[in-house]
């Protein structure tokens, strides 16, 4: 499909319109979300969902190890993963946020579009070479799917009776759009996608207790070796680099909420203080009691 040829002032103003607040603001539509910040962000730990991701002003970086991600008016940002990611904004002001959307995907409604477009062989290709996240050139049809949905999401009836079908319409486009076969790997049933994609939803349930490859192999079918050749081409980490990041960003939110480093530290499934001190502090350049005393 073509690059959009739309100027992104349309999505601009539905955002704005919702997004009165800096930070993220729940839309009403589950899973929609739509953010404006005022000022630069450095480099931060995040989760992200499974999600289509777009910038209609500004730019936003995303990194997954040192791989930097760039997404924005023209490109969106499709992640088919819960994946330990930094963020970044290097340009906001309050007088031109940068301001986003999210959607967090719905496996079982992607699978559902994915069996009807298979009866047109409708498949969606991937170029990805298995990598979990990935930036995809906008399309006017992506872009016109979002308008609508956030039209809809502005007005409390079209919510309700039209919300459903138009986040559908949304989901078929970005599936027809490019890279669209990412979000199928990582959803259907069969394939080293779908293991991997297993073995990441056990490690977000699971990360605090003790692991190990063999335990995570065995959940994905895999033996130790194939399990870190396709997880590693996936997310950029291997297993247990995943595991360490889930860990310490959770760490670092309980301690942005007021926990005390040695409770964060236990609660995540770190046993040794001063392991944990020393991890987190090579991972965000600031001992665990720092980030405390900030709060």
């Amino acid at each position: 499909m073509a690059a959009t040829s739309r100027d992104s002032s349309a999505l601009v103003d539905r955002i704005a319109r919702i997004a009165v607040d800096t930070g993220m603001t729940e839309t009403g539509l589950p899973g929609l979300r739509v953010g404006k910040m005022t000022r630069p962000m450095a480099r931060t730990p995040v989760v992200y969902s499974p999600s289509l991701c777009v910038v209609a002003q500004g730019r936003k970086f995303a990194y997954l190890g040192n791989k930097p991600f760039e997404y924005n008016p023209r490109s969106y940002l499709l992640c088919s993963l819960p994946l330990p990611i930094e963020s970044e904004i290097r340009v906001a002001s309050p007088q031109k946020p940068m301001l986003a959307a999210v959607l967090r995907f719905d496996p079982a409604s992607i699978r559902e579009l994915l069996a009807e477009m298979d009866d047109f062989d409708g498949r969606p290709t991937s170029p990805t070479g298995g990598i979990a996240v990935a930036p995809c050139q906008m399309t006017d049809r992506v872009h016109d799917a979002l308008v609508r949905l956030l039209d809809a999401a502005a007005d409390p009836m079209e919510r309700r009776v039209l919300g459903p079908g138009l986040e559908r319409e949304l989901l078929f486009e970005v599936l027809r759009g490019p890279n669209g076969g990412l979000l199928r790997n990582f959803v259907m049933r069969d394939g080293s996608a779908r293991r991997v994609a297993t073995v990441v939803s056990y490690l977000e349930k699971n990360f605090r207790e003790p692991l190990d490859v063999s335990s995570m192999a065995r959940q994905a079918g895999m033996s130790n070796s194939t399990l870190h050749e396709h997880f590693k081409k996936a997310t950029s980490l291997s297993p247990l680099q995943f595991v360490k990041k889930m860990r310490l960003h959770e760490a670092r939110s309980q301690l942005l909420g007021g926990r005390r480093a040695s409770e964060a530290a236990y609660d995540v499934g770190y046993t040794s203080p001063s392991q944990f001190s020393r991890e987190f502090r090579r991972m965000f350049g600031q001992a665990p009691s720092e980030v405390a005393a900030a709060v």
